[in-house]
């Protein structure tokens, strides 16, 4: 049986222990969510990390089209500027021959358009008009002789013709060569606004991850720290339900002392009760009582 001493040692034990337990418990919930907050901020920085890797694809996807697209319209360009190269180097070539032509305007002067014009004209009265053998035979030799005028002009006349019709033909393809020019700096300039933003984003998920780094070494300090004091607060629960244990085991033996001692004093009594009996003495309520006991 434990003495006054030692049970005195054993209930502040008891209480000493339930408030390590207290204190641990509150401690493990602090720590709990403080390790559960970062571990919802590292979650957040993750998602926000997953949606920019989105965003860069997307916008990686869209500059690489752009890119495609002024990468063809280039070769589209110097394909023409190779053909405008070759219309201007034929137009260097055949101006010096051009410059030779009597009139720089068909219209002006001696040009095959104006003898043709001539040509069906004296034609046309030979076939319309009722001309004397002598006239026709006259107007026949001046018509051989403006054929002859027409060859002539021709030969004086192409060099003007096909410098203009390079001309002509080298005006389209430099209006196709400016309008893909444009076109070209304004992909080109999309596709680099695109890269820009793509870098920009890119360095934005660069300091989330380092910010997901920082979390998760924060997370893992925390949660070491709570499976710390996790381990406390079990060997701290052990040793109290082992005191308890202890506590309740001298707790049982005590009771069972006392309920001895009252037997032992209740059948010395019943025996001084049994001696006034056989003496014929008189019994007392209390003499009853005590016989009443003995009985139960």
């Amino acid at each position: 049986m434990l003495e006054s001493s030692e049970k005195k040692g054993l209930l502040d034990r008891l209480s000493t222990l339930r408030n390590e337990t207290n204190t641990l418990r509150e401690e493990m919930n602090t720590l709990n969510s403080k390790k559960e907050e970062t571990f919802g901020k590292k979650s957040e920085v993750i998602r926000n990390i997953k949606e920019l890797i989105a965003k860069v694809k997307d916008t990686k996807e869209k500059r690489d089209f752009k890119t495609k697209e002024v990468r063809e319209e280039k070769e589209k360009r110097q394909k023409l500027n190779e053909e405008i190269k070759g219309k201007i180097q034929k137009i260097e070539e055949t101006k010096p021959k051009a410059e030779e032509t009597p009139a720089k305007r068909p219209d002006e002067g001696l040009s095959p358009q104006i003898i043709k014009k001539n040509i069906k004209s004296l034609e046309y009265k030979i076939e319309t008009e009722g001309m004397s053998f002598e006239k026709e035979k006259k107007t026949m030799k001046l018509i051989n002789s403006m054929k002859k005028q027409l060859i002539e002009a021709e030969k004086k006349y192409q060099a003007y013709y096909e410098l203009k019709s390079i001309h002509n033909e080298l005006k389209p393809l430099k209006k196709d060569a400016n309008e893909i020019h444009q076109k070209i700096q304004e992909d080109a300039g999309e596709s680099q606004k695109l890269h820009e933003e793509m870098i920009k984003t890119s360095k934005g998920i660069d300091e989330l991850r380092k910010e997901e780094k920082e979390l998760t070494a924060k997370f893992l300090e925390e949660k070491k720290a709570y499976q710390e004091v996790s381990q406390k607060l079990q060997e701290k629960l052990s040793e109290l339900g082992k005191l308890r244990e202890e506590f309740d085991k001298h707790k049982v033996e005590a009771a069972d002392d006392r309920k001895e001692r009252q037997n032992k004093t209740l059948h010395e009594k019943q025996r001084e009760v049994e001696e006034k009996i056989r003496k014929g003495g008189k019994l007392t309520t209390e003499d009853l009582i005590i016989l009443q006991g003995t009985d139960n």
